[in-house]
């Protein structure tokens, strides 16, 4: 029976495969082994691997630190079968026989391909400039003042900084997982997100411009947002994961909603508590983003003293309210007293 051990980092990362004809596999940091180990919690003759039937038996040569049998303490003597693994010091060691059945290879999938292209250094600079672009004619557009390009430039670098370094998280994420980076497409899949989400605020803010109603924008920006967030989380967790296709899309989904959740709760923590006031949009555009008919100036001024009296009369029963509340105070303490 041949022996293969496999060598594992402490990321399960593999790092060299063994393979033995010997009925005994002595496993250690001295360099009389069979098996060195570079490794300095291992024990210079830390122990060894006698064949027994269709398995192993485990000789612990009195090492300092002993060894993990899956995932409880191992113990000497202990029978180990193909495919179990042990833990020597930091160093994950898989035992095999030859004749162990592997899984069948896994298909490649269509998209996954089509987004590690996505990685080229014919297409990562040019979503990086266009994303600069964009971010640069964004400010422009919704400056009313003398527009100052280097402060804005520095700020979207800034910007394309932070998409760097969710990119090298997703490329260790898939560096420890998949044993491969992909540090380029990652920093593609991100930079289009940051295109397409600056889009599509800007399509909310002409839909709530035009509508005048802060709803309609909070709405599709959060619709916007929650759809590109999926997608591009979806992207990266297909380059940096081995999950399947409705794990991935549960977990971009998930996590997506759970972003959703925190940015609703805190926009709604900071309202204030004016639910008098009808819904309106306050920010301001360039006229040519208007499509729809512009109001009558005496249907304007109509709906301004409208909303001045409603305005009045609303802080007006909150002047009473808190005017009472003082005299229930008072009163309160002269009885008391």
């Amino acid at each position: 029976m041949t022996t293969i051990v496999e060598i594992r980092g402490r990321g399960g990362q593999l790092l060299e495969r063994f393979r033995s004809d010997a009925a005994q596999i002595s496993i250690g940091r001295a360099f009389d082994n069979e098996l060195i180990l570079e490794d300095p919690y291992v024990s210079p003759h830390h122990l060894s691997l006698v064949k027994a039937g269709d398995g192993w038996l485990i000789n612990d040569h009195d090492s300092l630190n002993g060894y993990e049998h899956g995932s409880r303490p191992g113990k000497d003597g202990e029978f180990v079968k193909s495919g179990d693994w042990l833990r020597i010091g930091h160093t994950e060691l898989r035992v095999y026989r030859e004749e162990h059945v592997v899984a069948e290879a896994l298909p490649v999938d269509g998209a996954e391909i089509r987004l590690a292209r996505l990685g080229r250094h014919a297409v990562w600079p040019v979503l990086l400039f266009v994303s600069l672009a964009v971010f640069l004619g964004q400010a422009y557009l919704g400056s009313f003042q003398e527009f100052r390009w280097l402060p804005s430039l520095g700020e979207q670098i800034n910007w394309i900084l932070g998409v760097g370094i969710i990119a090298a998280f997703w490329a260790l994420v898939g560096r420890l997982l998949r044993h491969r980076a992909g540090f380029l497409a990652h920093l593609s899949i991100w930079s289009l997100y940051g295109i397409c989400a600056v889009l599509a605020s800007w399509l909310a803010s002409i839909a709530g411009y035009n509508f005048s109603s802060g709803g309609v924008f909070a709405a599709l920006d959060n619709v916007f947002s929650f759809g590109l967030q999926v997608g591009a989380l979806w992207a990266s967790l297909l380059l940096a994961t081995t999950l399947t296709r409705n794990w991935r899309l549960g977990c971009a989904v998930c996590v997506s909603a759970a972003f959703l959740a925190l940015g609703l709760i805190t926009t709604g923590g900071s309202q204030r508590e004016f639910s008098a006031i009808p819904d309106y949009y306050g920010e301001v555009l360039q006229p040519g983003f208007r499509w729809a008919p512009a109001a009558e100036p005496a249907q304007t001024a109509a709906a301004v003293t409208q909303l001045v009296e409603r305005v009045n009369a609303e802080a007006a029963r909150l002047a009473a309210e808190e005017a009472q509340q003082k005299k229930g105070r008072r009163t309160s303490v002269v009885e008391g007293d």
